[in-house]
């Protein structure tokens, strides 16, 4: 599980897990999204990895598209 919170907090949000784990302050301003991701911090490690997965390819999607449009 902690791993996964790492992989999370280095590779799809882009910030350290001390960052998470309250040494810095955190602010997310959409509440919907919030909501979500409180629902996946209850899901089981692999229904949350599996989720893990899709946000990354679909961010790199968008990063790709943005390197290749610039």
């Amino acid at each position: 599980m902690r791993e996964s919170c790492g992989y999370v907090a280095r590779v799809v949000l882009e910030v350290s897990t001390d960052y998470l784990l309250g040494d810095e302050e955190i602010t997310i301003k959409d509440t919907a999204l919030f909501k979500q991701f409180k629902e996946v911090d209850n899901l089981k490690d692999d229904e949350k990895n599996a989720l893990v997965k899709v946000i990354e390819n679909y961010l790199l999607a968008i990063k790709t598209k943005q390197a290749f449009t610039q």
